[in-house]
């Protein structure tokens, strides 16, 4: 059996075949290579004569502007910011409920989440009462009105303790003033007691005007009487009258005590030496219905006083 075979190119007819199908030039050593080895050589890349370089403009017009990039910025951060308090409310409202649901499906995340998986006890709710919610409010309001009373009642005793020495010296400065009497010769004491005041008659009409202190209701007097005796700071005893509202008196008390209430000098009078005119110690008591029978004066005008008269000086109580 006969077969045809066409015979085999020779080799460079072959290679120039193939260079001729291939486009590139015989003379390229890669080529040869490639060819010889039986692999089919690649296309060569076709360059242009002059390399392409970007355009300016496009480079610009790919690129974001810096307004945009802010923009995407901004809004990026919005969003964020929205997701987050959308997420802070949500586990306000529902976190607690969230929790418990975790811990029911992964019990082992009860201690990441850090909340008991027991519920508390829930407690019945009831609207107080206003009355009982205004009760502390009343007791608070009570107290700093009695406290403002009493700051009150220290300021008006600071007031009056304050005037009363005032008062004082203005009585002691005016207590001695010369007036108009008549009736009554030189030399005599007159005490008009509604008045609560003591005449001592210098000439005829005329008399030194003194402020003093007369005795109580029911205690007051009115008659004629005598300096019987002038003492400078005497020693005092408490007659049997005064002895009984004040119980407590010592027997005597000295003459240059404080507690004296004979003052700085005092002048006796006849019928029994139970009355008498003398000084205080205690000067805001001059001016009143204050003593038990006794005429009261300042200390500096019972030593004018005492400096005017003598034993036997008549002496004219009126009502």
């Amino acid at each position: 059996m006969l077969y045809s075979q066409s015979p085999p190119l020779a080799e460079k007819e072959w290679l120039t075949a193939e260079e001729t199908s291939s486009g590139r030039s015989a003379r390229d050593p890669d080529a040869r290579s490639d060819l010889r080895s039986g692999r089919r050589p690649l296309k060569a890349p076709i360059h242009s004569p002059h390399p392409s370089r970007p355009n300016d403009r496009e480079v610009t017009s790919d690129r974001p502007s810096i307004g945009r990039r802010m923009l995407r910025s901004l809004t990026r951060f919005s969003i964020a910011a929205l997701i987050g308090v959308g997420a802070t409310l949500s586990w306000q409202s529902y976190g607690d409920a969230a929790k418990e649901m975790v811990i029911a499906r992964a019990p082992t995340l009860a201690w990441l989440l850090s909340i008991s998986t027991t519920k508390p006890p829930v407690v019945a709710t009831t609207s107080p009462d206003p009355m009982q919610q205004l009760a502390p409010l009343a007791s608070n309001l009570d107290v700093v009105r009695r406290s403002v009373e009493q700051l009150a009642a220290k300021q008006e005793q600071m007031a009056q303790n304050i005037a009363k020495p005032q008062a004082v010296k203005r009585d002691i400065k005016h207590a001695r003033e010369t007036v108009r009497l008549n009736g009554y010769s030189a030399g005599t004491i007159v005490i008009k007691t509604n008045e609560r005041r003591l005449y001592y008659v210098i000439s005829e009409g005329q008399a030194l005007r003194y402020r003093v202190g007369v005795g109580k209701a029911g205690m007051a007097w009115a008659g004629t009487s005598s300096i019987d005796g002038k003492y400078i700071k005497p020693a005092w005893q408490a007659p049997d009258s005064i002895r009984k509202d004040y119980s407590r008196l010592p027997p005597v008390v000295p003459g240059d005590s404080p507690s004296n209430p004979m003052g700085a000098a005092a002048l006796t009078l006849s019928g029994g030496g139970q009355y008498a005119i003398h000084g205080t110690n205690n000067p805001g008591s001059v001016g009143g219905f204050v003593s038990h029978g006794c005429i009261r004066m300042y200390n500096q005008d019972i030593m004018d006083l005492y400096a005017r008269v003598s034993v036997g000086t008549k002496v004219v109580v009126l009502r």
